[in-house]
């Protein structure tokens, strides 16, 4: 159920006037009633900026994660060099046998229909190659930079909680929550997406296993979006 806001003015006898944020559900769901008390504005921002904080990743992980990026990075380049090999070879034996089925259907010694089966089933798989050997080309690791960018939002979370800046903390708290964040019982409540979750649960792990092995199996947004397919290594 969605969330709304709600101005409200208090007058004193003074003369002075006070005024209120409150929030609350919409009440316009025709299917889910709506018993939700409301909560103070500034009482939800604690809350919001305490959630925050706990998927802030510590300012000393950054540059361990980052030295492991950089390192992934270059794996994966030369993986995908290994691999366009090898594809390139494929191709070119395709091609070979396409000249050799030519030659054969020149010389009648194939049936047209049998010869078109078989020339329609290699330059498909040909196609399909090539189209691999793009793809390679052009993101051999099209996963590192989101990657590096959700490390970057992640080590900002602490600095936007103590903040005031409201655009920011609403942007990353979508990020981490999706559509996820509820009020409950005037508690702000969410349930992370996984690679926030995996940061939260590394925290906490923090003291008791090396920074290494906490990360490599833990944080990540890569291929799988469970793990990151790095070696985890301290060198």
């Amino acid at each position: 159920m969605s969330i709304t806001g709600e101005n409200r003015l208090k007058r004193q006898v003074s003369g002075k006037v006070h005024h209120y944020v409150y929030y609350h559900c919409s009440k316009k769901s025709k299917t889910v009633a709506c018993d939700e008390p409301c909560i103070r504005g500034e009482v939800l921002d604690r809350q919001l900026s305490s959630l925050l904080t706990d998927y802030a990743m510590p300012k000393e992980w950054v540059v361990p994660l980052s030295v492991m990026l950089d390192r992934e990075a270059q794996t994966a380049t030369q993986t995908a060099s290994e691999a366009v090999f090898g594809l390139r070879e494929r191709v070119a034996e395709l091609s070979r046998h396409l000249a050799r089925l030519t030659d054969v259907y020149v010389a009648q010694d194939i049936e047209r229909d049998d010869y078109l089966a078989r020339r329609r089933a290699l330059m498909s798989e040909k196609k399909s190659v090539e189209e691999k050997i793009d793809r390679l080309l052009r993101t051999p690791s099209a996963w590192i930079e989101p990657t590096r960018e959700w490390i970057k939002d992640a080590s900002m979370l602490g600095e936007i909680a103590k903040s005031e800046d409201y655009p920011s903390k609403k942007i990353s708290l979508q990020k981490i929550f999706g559509s996820n964040l509820t009020l409950h019982a005037r508690e702000a409540r969410g349930n992370a997406l996984n690679q926030w979750l995996s940061l939260a649960t590394a925290k906490e792990n923090s003291g008791k296993t090396d920074l290494c092995l906490i990360l490599e199996p833990r944080v990540g947004i890569g291929p799988t979006t469970s793990s990151l397919p790095w070696t985890c290594s301290t060198n």
